[in-house]
């Protein structure tokens, strides 16, 4: 049985580097024609020096903490595929949200 990974992961992404933590058991294989989300910068990921998953509309990683609060760019993505198309996020609040998650994902990468 892999061996429990814990603690801060950043993955290079095709939204840019992503952050949140990981907790798991290592071991994921990915089948034939299934890409990776990204390359590990920070962490362990899958133990082969990339995490998660991206196939056609699914996008799946191994970070927690809230992973699509910090990385809007990623939560954008997911709805996209959801919803078909790109997605425009306007107001106020969005603009504080991401300003927020900017702090936290600057901090989080200044620490890897």
């Amino acid at each position: 049985m892999p061996s429990r990974a814990a603690g801060d992961l950043v993955v290079r992404a095709t939204e840019g580097d992503l952050v949140g933590y990981e907790n798991h058991s290592r071991g994921l294989v990915l089948d034939a024609g299934v890409t990776a989300l990204g390359a590990v910068q920070r962490g362990v990921g899958d133990g082969h020096g990339s995490d998660g998953v991206r196939h056609g509309s699914v996008i799946g990683t191994r970070m927690h903490g809230p992973v699509l609060a910090k990385n809007p760019a990623l939560a954008d993505a997911v709805l996209a595929a959801a919803l078909g198309g790109p997605v425009s996020v306007r107001g106020q609040t969005a603009a504080a949200a991401d300003a927020a998650a900017a702090r936290i994902r600057s901090a989080l990468l200044a620490s890897a």
